[in-house]
């Protein structure tokens, strides 16, 4: 695990298409959000295949519990419309919404909203995805399919998935957000197709200290990382203080899952665990 912590840190600290169908560009649709950053008010236009990222959703036993770990990590209550105090809870950092769910299913989940439910089904069995979906009246209620790499996605109309727009601050205590990073465990091109094929756009990548893929909508960028230890979807943060970041997390009571001392003992770097299992990367350094 050292290894690998070493491996993707190195490779994140010094990190400065698709040919469509007819039928596959007949459902491409534009979209946007704007947020206010530190820097100002932004506007972002994406232009994405399977419609708009809007949250991550996480199976939990016990919806309270979890979101009192993730308030240790910056996180804070958001109203989103359909949540229920004992069911489900969303959370924002300003940088990514999650909903806490206590039901039983795949956990992360990678929710999206788009305007074609009917012909987005159709593209992507015409595209030879495994999909699954639930009806609803005269169109489907949730698109579900996932990547090879085992990242669970779900698409819902824009009606029934509302959009909360960051406020594009970074996470007091963890810093900023660079990615939600995955790992493969088979040549990452494989992955890299799958995130094009959807209709996003490579962004970076290289070969050292091993092959990886950095892949974006124009909101969202997706690590992929060829043979490492990342075994569902997680949320990988960097600070230039992450030493006092960790030691003031470790106060707060979280557990560190994994970390990784520098030759003169600091932890600057390492992964802590949610309640979910789903892990988050803690880097020192800045990225873009």
């Amino acid at each position: 695990m050292r290894s690998f912590l070493l491996a993707l840190f190195v490779t994140c600290s010094t990190s400065s298409a698709a040919v469509w169908s007819s039928a596959v560009r007949d459902t491409i649709h534009r979209d946007s959000v704007e947020f206010l950053g530190s820097t100002g008010r932004k506007t972002i236009v994406v232009d994405p295949f399977i419609g708009m990222p809007t949250r991550l959703v996480l199976a939990t036993n016990d919806v309270l519990q979890s979101m009192a770990w993730w308030a240790r990590l910056g996180f804070t209550p958001v109203a989103r419309p359909g949540d229920k105090a004992d069911s489900c809870i969303s959370l924002t950092d300003g940088q990514i919404v999650l909903s806490l769910v206590k039901i039983s299913q795949p956990t992360p989940v990678l929710m999206f909203r788009t305007p074609k439910m009917l012909g987005l089904k159709d593209t992507l069995e015409y595209l030879g995805m495994t999909v699954n979906v639930d009806v609803k009246g005269p169109t489907f209620g949730e698109i579900r399919f996932r990547s090879p790499a085992d990242v669970f996605l779900a698409i819902r109309s824009e009606a029934d998935e509302p959009l909360l727009p960051p406020t594009g601050k970074e996470n007091i205590v963890c810093g900023k957000l660079t990615e939600l990073s995955i790992g493969t465990s088979f040549a990452l091109g494989r992955e890299r197709k799958f995130w094009e094929t959807m209709g996003w756009q490579f962004k970076r990548g290289g070969s050292e200290p091993y092959n990886y893929a950095l892949m974006s909508d124009g909101v969202v960028t997706i690590g992929i990382h060829e043979e490492r230890d990342i075994p569902t979807l997680s949320l990988t943060y960097f600070a230039t203080d992450m030493e006092d970041r960790i030691v003031r997390l470790r106060k707060s009571g979280i557990d560190i899952f994994e970390e990784l001392p520098s030759e003169e003992g600091r932890v600057a770097n390492c992964i802590v665990q949610s309640p979910e299992g789903m892990r988050i990367q803690l880097f020192e350094g800045m990225q873009d």
